[in-house]
């Protein structure tokens, strides 16, 4: 049933639009006063299907949003994962100076209780 009533609007919208264009380009006589609503019809149905095929239309298939989707979900936990490292490093970092700075405290006293002798 579904076939049939687009192939019902279907050849309306061709038989109006033949009939408009050719009435505009004199080919058939048409009044004036039938040709305007004829030219506004096939606007009208030309707007109208442009916009019931835009709002059925997916222009991203549903593979490719669930793939663009997994490409976002991704470089969101890549960013996650980078300030996580960042954290880590960075704790690692203060660890190392709290490390060196014990042991150079350790060398100062060494050197001060075994004083070096220097040689002119």
């Amino acid at each position: 049933m579904k076939r049939h009533f687009f192939y019902a609007f279907l050849g309306a919208f061709v038989a109006t639009t033949v009939v408009t264009l050719l009435g505009v380009a004199g080919i058939i006589p048409i009044a004036e006063a039938y040709l305007k609503p004829l030219v506004l019809a096939v606007l009208v149905e030309s707007v109208g299907a442009v916009i019931a095929l835009f709002n059925r239309t997916k222009f991203f298939g549903d593979e490719q949003t669930s793939q663009m989707q997994a490409i976002v979900d991704l470089k969101l936990r890549h960013s996650e994962a980078m300030a996580h490292m960042k954290q880590l490093h960075l704790k690692e970092i203060d660890n190392l100076k709290q490390t060196h700075t014990k042991e150079v405290a350790k060398l100062k006293k060494l050197l001060i209780c075994f004083p070096a002798k220097m040689e002119d």
